[in-house]
């Protein structure tokens, strides 16, 4: 997310999202003191083409993923402004690169978990999300394609509860995939192939060391399955970079969401 994350945070219990580092010397603590992202020279395969950029009414955009032909999942911050404001999601473009999308959509409704609601708080000009709504950080953006390709293969949801995400994870080693569109590369996919989980927790969010910086909120992260690419949860937050070496960044799992396709 771009605009966005200039001004949230998350209470000090929890990891605070990170506006981007200052220098390199902090972008390489805050990915693990390496950048194992690739760059995704064809984003018009699958599971690629699924992801893209969702943007707001204020212009901010986060990266999304299209989970089913009319449904996109993302973070819920993102359509966090002030206190009883939302800045609602206007068009979702799929396979973005360079500007474009390889299919535009347009957003017409959301459904955020009732936890974060009334997850965001004000002090000063600062906006931050209380302890209990930040495991809810997860928002699922119904949309109908206006034109582009109609062949994009959405990315399927795992379906499953946690005692089957527990052992699904397992049985890959806890090895996973992330991609997203970070505040260093705009315009291009990244990704992290084989970043690995370090705790599926009590709350439904996943602990995981897979790199990403600012403009990843809402990013999916997905699990290889004998069915194929399944999402598992988005991108929510990352510690500060005087913080990484005590803490991993926080995704939010599909868990969290009542009805899920």
């Amino acid at each position: 997310m771009s605009v966005l994350l200039r001004v949230l945070a998350l209470c000090l219990a929890l990891l605070p999202m990170v506006a981007g580092a200052d220098s390199a010397a902090q972008r390489r603590q805050l990915l693990f003191g390496h950048d194992d992202r690739v760059a995704v020279d064809d984003n018009s395969v699958a599971p690629y083409a699924a992801i893209g950029k969702l943007e707001m009414q204020s212009g901010a955009r986060c990266s999304a993923t299209l989970i089913a032909p009319d449904l996109v999942a993302t973070a819920a911050h993102c359509f966090a402004t002030e206190p009883g404001r939302v800045d609602r999601p206007v068009s979702f473009m799929a396979g973005y690169r360079d500007g474009r999308g390889q299919a535009i959509y347009r957003a017409t409704g959301m459904q955020v978990p009732p936890g974060f609601r009334h997850g965001v708080h004000q002090v000063g000009e600062r906006l931050f999300i209380r302890t209990r709504a930040a495991p809810f950080d997860i928002a699922l953006v119904r949309v109908t394609r206006l034109h582009g390709r109609a062949d994009i293969a959405p990315m399927p949801a795992f379906v499953g509860d946690r005692d089957a995400l527990r052992d699904a994870l397992t049985r890959r080693d806890n090895r996973v995939e992330q991609a997203g569109y970070a505040y260093d590369h705009r315009e291009q996919l990244y990704t992290h192939r084989d970043c690995r989980v370090t705790a599926l927790n009590d709350d439904n969010t996943l602990s995981h060391r897979c790199d990403t910086l600012s403009g990843d909120s809402g990013s999916p992260i997905w699990l290889e399955t004998a069915d194929g690419p399944r999402l598992i949860a988005v991108q929510s937050a990352a510690p500060t970079a005087d913080r990484r070496a005590s803490a991993d960044n926080t995704a939010v799992t599909l868990l969290q969401i009542a009805s899920r396709p």
